[in-house]
């Protein structure tokens, strides 16, 4: 089971690429959800404003 776990996160020595590359994409949808659900509360309020 560990060893199975450990190829998994290593990777053939590729793993902090991977998971590198796997945060950061994680991260940027992260933030595109978060800003787009800030615009649409921003939006709201201005055309209830109106």
């Amino acid at each position: 089971m560990f060893n199975l776990l450990n190829t998994y996160i290593y990777m053939d020595g590729n793993g902090l690429y991977v998971w590198a590359c796997f945060t950061l994409l994680l991260i940027v949808l992260s933030l595109n959800i978060i800003l787009a659900v800030f615009r649409k509360k921003r939006l709201t309020k201005i055309i209830k404003r109106k």
